[in-house]
């Protein structure tokens, strides 16, 4: 007797025994593809397992062959240094434009000595990177204090440095005195000189007294 059966979406009308043969082999065909793709998921995990035991069997390879060659202590040491000469010379520019900024700051400074002010007080202090502060620093490398028991900024740094070279500071004349810092001023003409000259003059012990009370009194103006 004639069996009815859906062939790929067709009706197919067949013999029993024949039915019987084609819905076997389909059967047979599916349960073929089904443990083909078990095998293949098997195989695909199975690999990315060899391979990630392979990657990490490499870099313990490697990190033994530093060791054992010692190149992985060097390598260590000189990430190390390379680091700290990277913070020395941040710690250097930070320090160079906290200072420069400190001394611009003070009353009566003439901004154009402000470079040479920088170059000779440098050395006495350094730039604390954790707080954001200068640090007054003594000879023996640590940090000065003030009277207060306190570490010495900048400002009091700046105010001890003028007070042994005032030449670097505007002062007031004495009324009717015609002097500053001691030193006669006279005449009202208004004299110019470059940035050079003045460099000059400010580096000439027999000079630099009188270049910066001219320009104190607004006799001497650096262009």
């Amino acid at each position: 007797m004639p069996k009815k059966i859906d062939f790929e979406g067709i009706e197919l009308e067949l013999e029993d025994e024949v039915a019987d043969k084609v819905i076997a082999a389909r059967q047979a065909q599916k349960e073929k593809v089904r443990t083909l793709s078990e095998q293949l998921s098997t195989l695909a995990a199975r690999e990315a397992e060899a391979k990630a035991k392979a990657e990490e069997s490499a870099k313990e390879a490697e990190v033994a062959k530093l060791t054992s060659k010692g190149e992985y202590e060097a390598a260590l040491k000189k990430a190390t240094e390379s680091h700290g000469q990277t913070l020395g010379k941040l710690k250097s520019n930070l320090k160079t434009t906290a200072l420069k900024a400190a001394i611009l700051n003070v009353p009566g400074v003439f901004a154009e000595a402000a470079d040479d002010i920088l170059a000779l007080t440098a050395s006495g202090c350094e730039y604390d990177i954790e707080t954001g502060n200068l640090v007054a620093i003594g000879g023996d490398g640590r940090p000065r204090l003030d009277a207060d028991g306190k570490p010495m900024g900048a400002d009091a740094l700046l105010a001890e440095f003028l007070e042994r070279r005032p030449i670097y500071k505007r002062a007031t004349a004495a009324p009717g005195s015609g002097a500053v810092h001691g030193v006669p001023v006279t005449g009202t003409t208004v004299k110019t000189i470059t940035q050079d000259e003045y460099n000059a003059r400010i580096s000439d012990p027999s000079q630099n007294l009188t270049t910066a009370a001219a320009i104190a009194a607004g006799k001497l103006k650096v262009i």
